[in-house]
């Protein structure tokens, strides 16, 4: 497997780096949200910059697609967590970030960004939610949408000793 770039306090939680050598590997215990009906999504990120933002993995050419801007990126992170941990969705709103909240990458700025949802033209798309802006936001095939009610992913339970700040 490849190297590790953030993990969580109790390492059930990490941004693996992807290689070629390891593909199916990595895969077999990625945390993977369903973005409808019957489409599964595998949380994936890469540095743009100095920020680390969350995308989704592409299988048909093995990168991180960055939904800002559509384009590949093949040196990039898949989020994998061990089968110990249970996550669920949380309803919040305005860019707050419920306790347990996921973390997938930072903006510019250094402000975290953290993974949500919301239904969007009939379908329930991943994004970011970005406290700055005060929502979660999608980009998708070059337009950008946005809402201040939506779902962040989070630990069902927070483990002893882990920490939160605002």
């Amino acid at each position: 497997m490849g190297s590790s770039l953030m993990t969580s306090p109790s390492s059930a939680l990490e941004w693996l780096r992807a290689s070629s050598s390891s593909h199916e590997d990595m895969l077999e215990s990625c945390v993977a949200v369903c973005d409808g009906e019957a489409e599964v999504t595998v949380i994936a990120g890469a540095f743009k910059g100095k920020a680390f933002i969350p995308g989704v993995y592409d299988p048909k050419t093995w990168s991180c697609v960055i939904r800002e801007d559509n384009i590949p990126e093949e040196d990039f992170y898949v989020l994998r967590k061990d089968s110990s941990l249970n996550l669920t969705w949380v309803s919040d709103r305005d860019g707050h970030a419920p306790i347990g909240s996921l973390q997938c990458g930072t903006h510019f700025h250094g402000e975290p960004l953290y993974i949500g949802r919301f239904r969007c033209d009939g379908r329930l798309l991943s994004g970011m939610v970005d406290q700055q802006l005060g929502g979660c936001s999608i980009k998708l095939l070059h337009r950008q949408f946005f809402s201040n009610h939506y779902e962040v992913l989070c630990l069902s339970s927070v483990p002893f000793g882990f920490t939160y700040s605002k």
